[in-house]
């Protein structure tokens, strides 16, 4: 196995805190390569006390009291996407990533773009981002959202654009989660619970009732798979579904496996030669792939989940807070 992995280090001076961001390519064989975007945070709360932690007073004489057990709480999230500091990720996966740059001031918002496999001059940029919170990237394409307005930039016109961006409101509902590929955006809204379907330009696809809240959805080329779970955050049952938007069709359904009392972490799909597979990585660090054909692997029932990767205890790094961001097999 070899490892290869870049820093980065932010001070906050505002609120007195320092942010490290951390990217790790790990090759694994001749056939697995998973790249792991890893950040870890820390608050200083004294200048003078900087690089050190408090020490604890300990009672040698007095019984401890027993440990209280706190049930994991499951968060709604964005594949690729960072939650803290004025400069963190909307996105980041194999087409590029999103940064979200906010200002001391928290009024002025905005996001760096930038595409991986694109050749346009235009490929990397700022764009302006008022209320922004979330987004996804795509091949060639972007999606940010406010709370009930979504904008779709494009790295480059093309033979089939004729605007750089298109925008659309949502008036009465709040977007959660959005999804983007070369062919469509979905976005789930509440309070409806309603997952809408549209193209790039925003021509409506076809709108879907769920039955539970959403926890993340990622797209890759015509399909796209969410993750659900009940109005209660430590209830921990999740349930996944995967469309095929272009057949306009369910392709699977079910409970999301999930190691014992561990909360899912990361979604997003594989890059194989028998096309892409629905993956998911809990907080245990264990990467599970969801099996569409007998081919893939023997002795699989089609549509089950299986175990390809254990992430967690490479490299010394079990102190970081890690999760995928491309993997392929």
């Amino acid at each position: 196995m070899q490892c290869i992995c870049l820093y980065m280090c932010i001070r906050n001076h505002t609120y007195n805190i320092v942010y490290i961001y951390i990217y790790l390519y790990t090759y694994v064989n001749t056939h697995t390569h998973i790249y792991i975007y890893i950040y870890r945070y820390a608050v200083v709360t004294d200048e003078s006390s900087e690089g050190s932690l408090p020490q604890a007073d300990v009672v040698q004489d007095e019984p401890q009291e027993p440990l209280i057990f706190k049930p994991a709480v499951q968060g709604k999230f964005q594949p690729g996407g960072t939650r803290r500091g004025r400069r963190r990720l909307l996105a980041w996966n194999d087409h590029g990533c999103l940064k979200l740059v906010i200002s001391s001031s928290g009024k002025q918002r905005v996001v760096e773009v930038k595409y991986f496999k694109c050749q346009d001059p235009t490929s990397g940029r700022e764009l302006k981002a008022d209320g922004v919170e979330i987004g996804a990237l795509g091949p060639g394409l972007c999606a940010l959202a406010s709370p009930s307005h979504v904008v779709v930039h494009l790295a480059s016109l093309g033979t089939f654009w004729t605007q750089s961006s298109f925008e659309h409101h949502l008036p009465g509902e709040h977007i959660e989660a959005v999804a983007i590929s070369r062919s469509f955006v979905a976005i789930f809204v509440a309070p409806f619970r309603l997952l809408r379907l549209f193209t790039p330009s925003f021509i409506p696809l076809g709108v879907l009732a769920m039955p539970m809240d959403i926890v993340s959805m990622v797209a890759c080329n015509h399909l796209l798979f969410c993750v659900f779970q009940a109005r209660a955050k430590r209830d921990l049952r999740l349930h996944f579904s995967l469309f095929d938007v272009e057949k306009q069709e369910k392709l699977s359904s079910g409970r999301l496996p999930l190691s014992r009392q561990s909360t899912l972490r990361w979604i997003g799909f594989s890059a194989d030669a028998q096309g892409p597979q629905p993956l998911a990585l809990d907080s245990a660090g264990i990467l599970r792939a969801l099996i569409q054909n007998d081919e893939w692997v023997m002795s699989v029932t089609p549509q089950s989940w299986v175990p390809v990767a254990e992430l967690d205890g490479d490299c010394g790094l079990q102190s970081f807070r890690r999760f995928c961001c491309a993997i392929r097999f």
